[in-house]
């Protein structure tokens, strides 16, 4: 028989923040391999504001495994 799946882990409440550790490791270890990362403000219905948008770039030589 299978097991069920595990519950999803609660979300961080607005009022407990996190540490941003995430944000900053990830754009360490872009930055590493040749890689930029940034983060603004997604844009919603008239241009209000809405969600973020996190843009990712990598050159392509640096996703190519060499062979």
């Amino acid at each position: 028989t299978k097991k069920a799946a595990p519950p999803p882990p609660e979300p961080i409440a607005p009022s407990q923040g996190g540490m941003g550790l995430g944000f900053f490791i990830a754009q360490t270890l872009l930055e590493r391999t040749g890689g930029k990362v940034s983060v603004g403000a997604g844009e919603g219905t008239k241009g209000q504001p809405r969600g973020a948008r996190v843009v990712v770039r990598w050159p392509r030589p640096a996703l190519e495994v060499a062979s």
